[in-house]
Parts: C-alpha cells; sequence; structure tokens
C-alpha cells in the first residue's frame, strides 16, 4: 500500500494542482504596475449604470511586501488605502497633454472605409 498506492495519489493530486494552478493563471491578469506610472482605480461604489466604472488617474508611489500599491493623487496626498493589482488599469495615453474639440453639434456619419466597425462623425465647432 505504501509503495503503491500513496505515490499513485500523490502523483495524481500533483497533477491535479498544477492544472488548477495553470487554469488560474490564465484567467487571472498578473500586472505590475512600474513607480511613477499613471493609474484609474476601480470605483467601489459605483452609484448607477451611468457612473464611470474607474476614478483617477493616480500615480504609483510603490508596491508593498503584500503585492498591493501605494498611490498618490493629482494633489500630491498619499491614497488613504492600499489597493491590489485587480483593482488598477493602466493609463496608456497621457489625456492631459491631447487635443480636444468641442462639438456643437452632429451634422452627419458614415462608416470608415478602412474599418467597417468604426463610425466617422462630421461635426460643426465654435
Amino acid at each position: 500500500m505504501t509503495e503503491v498506492v500513496f505515490p499513485a495519489v500523490e502523483r495524481r493530486s500533483q497533477a491535479a494542482q498544477a492544472c488548477m494552478i495553470e487554469r488560474f493563471s490564465a484567467t487571472v491578469l498578473h500586472s505590475e504596475f512600474p513607480n511613477g506610472a499613471l493609474v484609474m482605480t476601480l470605483d467601489p461604489i459605483k452609484g448607477d449604470k451611468l457612473s464611470p466604472c474607474y476614478e483617477g488617474p493616480y500615480s504609483v508611489v510603490e508596491d508593498t511586501a503584500h503585492g498591493a500599491y501605494v498611490l498618490r493623487d493629482g494633489t500630491g496626498a498619499l491614497l488613504g488605502r492600499h489597493y491590489t493589482p485587480s483593482q488598477l488599469k493602466l493609463v496608456l495615453d497621457n489625456f492631459e497633454d491631447s487635443v480636444t474639440y468641442e462639438v456643437e453639434c452632429i451634422i452627419d456619419h458614415r462608416q470608415s472605409q478602412n474599418d467597417p466597425l468604426v463610425t466617422e462623425y462630421y461635426g460643426r465647432g465654435e
């Protein structure tokens, strides 16, 4: 029993555990955010369906020994709690430097010739 059954059970349980770890790793997003990166935080008390899901942007100060992140807001103050990677979303574009336009009304629209899933709008601005 100790030479045949127990080693077989151990091999079988190790194979099942490796399968569960692989399945978990494939579904969970493992993100590491560098210090100084701009991130948005998931809003835990979102009001209704039309409210934004994320708040921010905040900058990453450091990561703790337990894998959470310390964040700083735009005024330079540290946030009162730490955030796990699953509660953060990396801001890829510096939207403060981007050019924006205010449109009074949309005059016409068409499907893009390059990508049929993209709609192009023609509007009148100020």
